[in-house]
């Protein structure tokens, strides 16, 4: 049973704030000294890109209606909880295609292709931009996450995979905090305000 929205509470924007902080905290990333300045202001432009993208998604309010493909046809409207399960799905569906590939001892992914051979890649840019899912509802989940990873390559120039996986966290923990009754509003800023924190302090040792 969902419980119903309530007004924003401190801890909500706090419960943001903690679920980035628990994410950075089982990640595999060192920031102490011996990392490169290169690799420290990657990893605050793909933070900064994650959180923006899963704030977004966690953020979608409870009571909006979303509308689903933009051309000229039939509309497919859903609410509420279908709404955002669908958004979900999507979101899960593409990341964990692109996840295997994180690392140096990531694996290869087999990409089909209309005519020719198969491609087989391990960059997660490129995976996920390949993925288009026949459910219209979860694909538009799916198009947030590929957009997620195109602004962390054209960006960054890295870190598309750990971006999705990133993303990935935050939106499934974000949903279940929401499913408990946080209010979205207040758990989207709270994530906002932690990204900024944290990037700030990532720049702030790279100098």
């Amino acid at each position: 049973v969902r419980v119903p929205s309530r007004p924003i509470q401190i801890e909500d924007c706090f419960l943001g704030c903690v679920l980035l902080r628990c994410l950075l905290s089982n990640s595999s990333f060192n920031l102490h000294n011996g990392v490169k300045s290169t690799m420290k202001f990657t990893l605050a432009t793909v933070l900064l890109l994650t959180a923006q993208a899963s704030a977004f998604t966690v953020g979608f309010s409870p009571t909006s209606t979303r509308v689903s493909d933009t051309s000229l046809k039939a509309k497919n409207v859903s609410f509420k909880e279908d709404s955002r399960r669908a958004l979900v799905a999507g979101i899960n569906k593409v990341a964990d295609a692109v996840r295997v590939t994180l690392g140096p001892k990531g694996r290869n992914v087999v990409l089909e292709r209309n005519y020719g051979a198969p491609e087989i890649v391990n960059d997660g840019v490129t995976i996920a931009r390949e993925i288009s899912l026949r459910d219209p509802e979860e694909n538009v989940g799916a198009s947030l996450i590929q957009e997620v990873a195109a602004k962390s390559d054209s960006k960054a120039g890295d870190g598309t995979t750990t971006s999705t996986i990133m993303t990935q966290a935050l939106v499934n923990n974000g949903m279940r905090a929401v499913t408990a009754g946080i209010n979205p509003v207040g758990l989207n800023r709270g994530i906002r305000k932690a990204a900024r924190v944290i990037t700030d302090e990532i720049r702030a040792i790279a100098k």
